[in-house]
Formats: structure tokens, sequence, C-alpha cells
């Protein structure tokens, strides 16, 4: 009988995160219904030894381990590629699920939804009217999950469905290859759901090592204009959509991590960032050509005067 769920586990020199992730994993697993797959990235601290070992005990726990770093998102494809199960949740190595809460998902997997988000903001499921919100309107379901389509530990995705999309390598590099897999899967289905449970602790990313101009203006406009386009979902939904997430979620990461990244940030493709918004909308361009243009030394003082005027 096939499984219900396969839990992958993209992981990178992270081991002590991925031992937390998997025991609270272990504590709660039915092999006979939920498959493990741990994707090791050539990590070089240890993921191997304590992967062999913990075989030993757990024998169904599958451990691929590349030969060399094959980066994030060739990782994220070994994962949606072997998948053996009917849904696929791919997990953050520093991302820990509930205590108990396996058990409601796949309980909420057993109705067979064609796409599942796990609406893991405290704030969100504690207002909650429904554990589970069912949709059967793409667009409607997309203004729910809301920016959070980019957070793939959020995402549970139909495997019958990702198997019939083609390229999927296409997506490598755009550090959002998981989300646009997930709207490819939108349209092959009509039954979507949002489960208000909470199911998920999430680890915030306090500093990346990615080009946060392109990866959060750039890359998520493609998502939307070109892969979201491609569904057939109208052009003013998608700018209200972009615009929404980049005056309500996108500019604090922008002051964040030029913060927190001040370092990398001279290799951010600021001007190509910039360049899209002045052409796409006046109002976006003059909220974001402060924040990123101004000197490091000021950029403490930019965002307090934003949150003073409710700018972000």
């Amino acid at each position: 009988m096939r499984k219900i769920l396969t839990i992958a586990i993209p992981t990178y020199n992270r081991l002590e995160a991925l031992k937390k992730s998997l025991t609270c994993i272990l504590s709660q697993i039915n092999f006979e219904e939920v498959d493990i797959l741990v994707s090791d990235n050539c990590s070089t601290d240890g993921t191997k030894i304590y992967m062999e070992k913990l075989i030993d005990k757990y024998p169904n726990i599958r451990y691929n381990r590349h030969q060399e770093n094959i980066g994030a998102d060739n990782n994220f494809l070994y994962c949606f590629n072997n998948a053996i199960s009917q849904y696929l949740w791919i997990i953050g190595d520093d991302d820990y699920v509930s205590n108990g809460s396996l058990e409601i998902i796949l309980n909420a997997l057993r109705e067979n939804p064609d796409f599942m988000y796990l609406n893991f903001r405290k704030e969100n499921t504690s207002m909650a009217k429904k554990k589970i919100e069912k949709y059967m309107n793409i667009e409607n379901y997309l203004e729910v999950i809301g920016l959070d389509i980019t957070f793939v530990s959020s995402l549970i995705f139909n495997t019958k469905y990702i198997k019939l999309i083609k390229k999927k390598e296409k997506y490598i590099n755009t550090y959002f290859m998981h989300a646009n897999i997930a709207l490819e899967t939108f349209k092959y289905g009509n039954y979507f759901f949002v489960l208000n449970q909470h199911c998920l602790n999430p680890t915030p990313n306090l500093k990346v090592s990615y080009d946060v101009y392109y990866v959060w203006i750039i890359s998520l406009y493609n998502l939307l204009f070109s892969t979201g386009k491609g569904l057939g979902l109208r052009e003013d939904l998608l700018l209200n959509l972009y615009k929404k997430w980049l005056t309500e979620k996108v500019i604090k990461f922008i002051f964040q991590y030029r913060i927190t990244c001040r370092n990398n940030e001279n290799d951010w493709k600021k001007k190509e960032a910039l360049s899209l918004l002045k052409k796409l909308d006046k109002q976006l361009y003059l909220l974001y050509v402060i924040p990123m243009r101004c000197p490091y030394f000021l950029i403490k003082f930019i965002r307090k005067t934003y949150l003073l005027l409710n700018l972000v």
C-alpha cells in the first residue's frame, strides 16, 4: 500500500538543527504511512556519520548524500523527483514539526486535497474559525496563502501533479523552485486546503547568503508574471499581489538584510531591481529607492522613520 506522505529534508552543514528536526518527526511517526527522505548536499560537519548511525536504528529512513554540493535548488529538485508517497512535504532542516501535529496533517491529507498550505502563523491559527479551509478557486487560494507560497516548509504537494510538470530544472537558480512548482500544480487541481492548526515551528532567517534584491524583487516578479500568468491568472490580480507582498512584507526583508548582511550587499542587483520597480509602479519605486540607495550608516534611521510613518 502506498504511503500517504513523504517528508523530505534537504540539508547542508546544519547537523544540530537536523538532529532536532528528525527527533521531532521520529517521536510521532508511523512508518506505514510516512516516508522520510534526507538529502544531504555533501555536508562536512558529521551529518553522514550521524545519519548512518540513525539508519541502523530506523532502517526505513532514506538517506541520499550527493558527492558534491549541487546547490540548494538542485537538492530541492532531488526531493521532488524522489518522493514515493501520495504527498510530499519538503521541510527546511531548521524548521520543526510541532509535537502531535503529524497525525493532524495526515488526517487532513486523507481527504485527498490537491494541495495543502500549513498556516504556521500563530496569530492566524488562533483566530481561524475553521480548522481546515477549503478552496476551489485558485485566485482566492493564492490570496490567502500570500507570500508564504515562497516558504517551502509550509507547502504540501500532491505528487501526482508534480509528475505532470515537465522540465522542473528550468526553475534552478530562481530560489523559488518550490513556489514555481506549487503554482504549476495548481492548474491540475481544484480542491485546495489551508490547515489552520499550528503544525510547524519555523526558524527565522536572520542572515542570508543570496542576492536579496534579485530574489525578493526580480525573481518574485517572475514567479507571478511568468509562472502565475501561465495559469491564466489575471494580470491585475498578479500586480495587486506583487504590490501587496512588497509593501507589507518584502520591504521589511530589505531593511533587515541590509543590516545583517552588510558584507554581501555590494553583489546584489540593486540597479536591475530598482529599474523593474520604476517601470512597474511609481509608488513601489518611491517606497524602495531610499532604503536601497541610502548609505549603510543611515539604514537604521531610515527604518525607524518608515516605522513612524507606518510605511513598514
